[in-house]
């Protein structure tokens, strides 16, 4: 990465808490790569970011066979056609990828998930979530890594 466009780790953690989605990247036992894009929320306490999905799936062989997993998401771009370029902000997370199964975390974690991107849909929630839980799965992804960088000025 240019150095110019490095940004401070306090700037790339806010992109990552202000974003919604992004691209979570595994690999399979035999080596190949996997990209998905992922709605997320994430928890800067425990530095890490949570997902949601099937309990079955390519994403949940790869984490099963290599837990080490990367993240990428794009807080703002533009085009700026005229000098054909781009700007933009951009984060990249590393770390390790957990399952978790047991049904009060998942619960728990679920309703973090619907205050960080569905905050004004509480009425039905607790019903959706318990009707959901036995299908789903969430992925904790502790961060061992943060980068970020940001074009704005060329």
């Amino acid at each position: 990465m240019k150095p110019t466009r490095r940004i401070p780790h306090e700037d790339a953690v806010n992109i990552l808490k202000n974003g919604k989605f992004g691209v979570l990247s595994t690999v399979s036992e035999d080596g190949t790569p996997y990209g998905v894009p992922i709605n997320y929320y994430y928890v800067e306490e425990e530095h890490a970011v949570y997902f949601h999905c099937a309990i079955k799936g390519r994403k949940i062989e790869n984490i099963n066979a290599n837990s080490r997993v990367s993240f990428a998401v794009i807080g703002q771009e533009e085009i700026i056609e005229e000098r054909f370029t781009t700007h933009y902000e951009s984060v990249i997370v590393s770390g390790t990828a957990t399952l978790i199964t047991d049904n009060a975390e998942k619960e728990k974690r679920l309703y973090q998930l619907c205050n960080a991107l569905t905050p004004n849909s509480i009425t039905r929630r607790k019903e959706v979530i318990q009707k959901s839980l036995p299908a789903v799965m969430i992925i904790k992804l502790e961060i061992g890594e943060i980068t970020g960088k940001r074009n704005r000025d060329n």
